[in-house]
């Protein structure tokens, strides 16, 4: 019988994956588990639309 060598805690690929963040506007989630290095041009794009998406915060998962 062959037995498969994975990490348990890391079975979905999430422990490599880095920081990852919510963008929420008016208490809503916009965008959710957003890469550190999106976040940036994402929120960028928001604030261009001003008519859309106010009180625009980025917050950290866990």
């Amino acid at each position: 019988m062959t037995r498969l060598d994975y990490d348990i805690d890391n079975f979905s690929g999430t422990n490599g994956r880095g920081t990852r963040y919510d963008i929420v506007s008016d208490g809503e989630v916009i965008y959710h588990d957003v890469a550190e290095e999106e976040v940036d041009r994402l929120c960028e794009e928001m604030e261009r639309k001003p008519y859309l998406y106010c009180d625009i915060k980025v917050v950290e998962l866990n």
